[in-house]
């Protein structure tokens, strides 16, 4: 990356707001479209092993997949470290906001680095 380019990217997990066994689950219901995705959360050796499955139903007729991620899952201080090694002035917003990232809101923290 060339001087003065930015990057940016989210950490929406991280080894700071990780519960394990957490059941998640999202839902969208748009006139003859409903969609749930559902997670359990289960980490091993600082890898997220998701196995997320998808219920669809459209016009009366119900579907499902099954969609399986291996996910890193990092602490704050490893990611600002590596930026750093790396040659990155780095800020932390608050879920695409302006403003500072702190552990205690519960939002996902938005890394901008600045190289």
């Amino acid at each position: 990356m060339k001087e003065g380019g930015v990057l940016i990217f989210d950490l929406g997990l991280n080894k700071e707001n990780w519960i394990e066994g957490l059941v998640s689950v999202d839902t969208v219901v748009d006139k003859d479209l409903k969609l749930a995705r559902i997670c359990q959360s289960h980490l091993e050796e600082g890898i997220f092993n998701s196995s997320f499955v998808f219920l669809v139903k459209e016009n009366g007729k119900l579907d499902f997949d099954i969609d399986e991620h291996k996910l890193g899952v990092f602490g704050m201080e490893e990611v600002l470290e590596l930026m750093r090694n790396t040659g990155f002035n780095t800020f932390i917003y608050s879920d695409f906001k302006d403003e500072k990232w702190r552990i205690e809101t519960g939002e996902r923290p938005v890394f901008v680095g600045v190289k």
